[in-house]
C-alpha cells in the first residue's frame, strides 16, 4: 500500500493553509511539536508550558489534546494566536513529523 495515498496534505503549503483555517489543528500541532521535540531552543520553554496545559496539565506528555480552543481562550485569552504562530514558525519540522507519521495524534 502506498503511504502517500492516505496523507491529508501532500505539500507543506497545504498544511499551512489548514493551520490558517483551523485553530484546533494549531493546538494539536503545538502538542505534536512538543512530544517530538520539534521546537527551536528559543521556543521550547513556551511550547512546553502551552503543550502541558493543552494535554491536561498532568506533566505526562504522551497523550493527545485534552483542552479545546474554548478552554484556551478562557484561561489564556490571547494565546491562541501564539499557538498558531508557533505552529507556522515550525511548519517544516511539523510537516516532517506529519509525513513520517511520527506522532499518532498529528495524522
Amino acid at each position: 500500500m502506498n503511504k502517500q495515498k492516505n496523507l491529508r496534505w501532500q505539500y507543506e503549503s497545504d498544511m499551512l493553509s489548514s493551520l490558517e483555517e483551523d485553530p484546533d489543528l494549531c493546538l494539536t500541532a503545538v502538542c505534536a511539536l512538543f512530544r517530538q521535540q520539534g521546537f527551536s531552543t528559543f521556543d521550547v520553554q513556551r511550547g512546553r508550558v502551552l503543550a502541558d496545559f493543552l494535554m491536561g496539565g498532568t506533566g505526562k506528555h504522551t497523550g493527545g489534546l485534552k483542552k479545546s480552543v474554548k478552554d484556551l481562550q478562557l484561561h489564556y485569552p490571547k494565546v491562541l494566536e501564539e499557538c498558531k504562530d508557533l505552529a507556522m514558525r515550525h511548519s517544516s519540522q511539523l510537516f516532517n513529523i506529519y509525513k513520517k507519521r511520527e506522532d499518532p495524534f498529528f495524522l
